[in-house]
């Protein structure tokens, strides 16, 4: 499965790094290994 964060204008790059953050680690934590970020 393959997710996909989207930035729209006036967003900075803490607004893109957490999420993607997060999903990385429910990824590596939960054993997911289908799913990419």
């Amino acid at each position: 499965m393959k997710i996909a964060i989207v930035c729209f204008d006036n967003f900075t790059d803490i607004d893109v790094f957490l999420p993607w953050d997060l999903l990385n680690r429910v990824r590596l934590v939960g054993g997911i290994s289908d799913w990419d970020v």
